[in-house]
């Protein structure tokens, strides 16, 4: 508690430090002359489904040198933009919430400095989670909403995550029209009002609402990775009746362990540790904003996300036949057996939050019932009993609920499935102004070859059940990603020495973790 006063005290010292630079720069700069020719936007920032640049130095790495292209003045410039927008579109409210990341006061200050300027009124919730942030825009009746997060992603980057009523996040070709507005300096004037709220008691209460008590007693493990998270995960899970060794749960930056990523292995290395350590029933990680959830099992080892969903496929069916369920082109070829032959449809789709939970919105207003969605990133959507977007900490609740209710563990509830072999989600950097152009010639390569080939998302090649590659381009940083599986070793490397061999003609794509990965999952 003295921990949380100490930072709320500093948080608003700094607020109002950065609200008087930015109302001073408003003030002190022709408004004609402002946007392109006094102050860079780069459209590189303007990403598929958020947006996402360079907001400080890396701590853990001082040799890192790239020129800042998200700060408060680009920031204010945004506010802007979707103030305008929201005006437009015949609204006015926004909420305003931020993790725990340095540059996140900078750019909420900024960015909300530039909202009030077109005539909105502000609801600033503070320290928050992305969930919560979706949650209050709901709840406050608010018109939109903007998060002020880092994420999962390396400690120089920030980003600014945009949604609307209906708890939607904006996409592709609305993001692009935020830059258009501040591109042609078109925007709305007015004067706005601001003012604080929290709605943190109305959201525990809504969670616990949706999700039944422990039905018997489980020891979990909950990392948080020092980010909002730990503010409300461990709290729910223990007035659900779980007991809960937080570790990693106070809020510190720069983050001591580097940035809460539980898709990556070595980020929940520990957790496993303390899982076996204590002879945990689980263990819970959330990343940097707490809308991705990453589960260790009873034997401390990472359960991949897509193996989560159809975990989790698996209960929404039982209770719900011929449900349907959303996953991204990432994930494993299992789902799709596994979902049939209990009665779903299961249906791939494009990768991203935006995307998904649009997509499942979708089809549930043509009468579909898409009730539970998820990505190979962990982010993880429920519609049965939820609101359909991805909260890491209700999910854990429900991951919990049906433990608590089984007489079986996590790994043996998922002993039934196959043994493949599968790489993780591997990283070739790449630059983003390439990415496009070299995705395009892969998917037509490939289609001349006579694959089966997916392209909705980057190019997912299927040779046959239970082999198949992707690589697609990522949508929040400069690379590609690529997973592959198949039945075997052998099979395996076949895949993976046919997609680097089609690479290396690109010279300016690193492609060293495609034998990385290769070796881990091989063993």
């Amino acid at each position: 508690l003295q921990l949380l006063v100490f930072i709320k005290l500093n948080m608003e010292m700094r607020i109002k430090q950065e609200f008087l630079g930015v109302i001073n720069m408003e003030q002190g700069i022709q408004k004609e002359q402002l946007l392109i020719n006094d102050i860079e936007v780069s459209p590189e920032i303007f990403r598929s489904y958020d947006i996402r640049g360079v907001a400080d130095i890396d701590p853990l790495n001082p040799d890192f040198k790239r020129k800042p292209d998200l700060t408060a003045r680009q920031a204010w410039l945004i506010g802007k933009a979707y103030g305008t927008w929201i005006k437009r579109s015949s609204g006015s409210k926004i909420v305003i919430g931020r993790d725990n990341r340095r540059t996140s006061l900078d750019l909420s200050a900024g960015f909300i400095v530039g909202a009030l300027s077109t005539g909105c009124e502000i609801i600033d919730i503070g320290l928050s989670t992305t969930p919560l942030l979706y949650f209050s825009v709901e709840e406050l009746q608010c018109d939109g909403g903007m998060m002020v997060t880092g994420s999962h992603n390396p400690m120089w980057s920030n980003g600014l995550k945009l949604s609307k009523a209906g708890y939607q996040t904006l996409v592709g070709h609305e993001i692009q029209l935020l830059f258009t507005l501040i591109k042609n300096q078109d925007f709305e004037v007015g004067k706005g009002v601001f003012s604080e709220g929290t709605i943190v008691e109305t959201y525990i209460r809504a969670l616990k609402e949706r999700v039944k008590p422990a039905g018997k007693p489980l020891k979990v493990v909950v990392d948080p990775g020092n980010a909002t998270g730990g503010i409300f995960g461990p709290r729910l899970l223990s007035e659900l009746g779980y007991e809960v060794i937080p570790i990693n749960s106070e809020l510190i930056y720069p983050f001591p362990k580097g940035s809460p990523d539980p898709e990556q292995p070595s980020k929940v290395q520990e957790l496993g540790e303390k899982v076996k350590e204590l002879g945990a029933d689980v263990g819970i990680a959330y990343d940097g904003d707490a809308d991705r959830v990453g589960i260790v099992n009873e034997k401390g080892c990472k359960i991949e996300s897509d193996l989560l969903v159809l975990f989790l496929a698996r209960n929404v069916l039982e209770e719900h036949p011929g449900a349907e369920i959303v996953f991204d082109v990432k994930c494993s070829d299992l789902l799709f057996g596994d979902i049939e032959k209990r009665g779903g449809t299961p249906v791939m789709w494009k990768t991203g939050h935006s995307n998904i939970k649009q997509k499942m919105a979708e089809d549930v207003s043509e009468g579909k019932p898409a009730l539970l969605g998820g990505e190979l990133s962990g982010h993880i959507f429920f519609r049965d009993r939820f609101y359909g977007f991805d909260d890491a900490i209700y999910v854990s609740a429900r991951v919990l609920e049906i433990l608590s209710r089984s007489n079986k563990s996590i790994s043996q509830a998922l002993g039934d499935l196959p043994d493949l072999k599968t790489t993780r989600e591997l990283a070739l950097p790449c630059p983003d102004n390439k990415k496009a152009e070299l995705i395009s010639e892969l998917q037509q390569l490939y289609k001349s070859r006579g694959y089966e080939v997916l392209d909705i998302d980057g190019v997912r090649i299927t040779f046959e059940l239970h082999k198949w590659a992707l690589v697609r381009a990522s949508n929040t940083q400069p690379k590609l990603t690529a997973r592959f599986q198949a039945r075997d070793e052998v099979s395996l490397e076949e895949i993976v020495t046919l997609v680097r061999d089609d690479l290396k003609q690109y010279e300016y794509v690193d492609i060293s973790d495609l034998d990385e990965g290769l070796r881990e999952a091989i063993g």
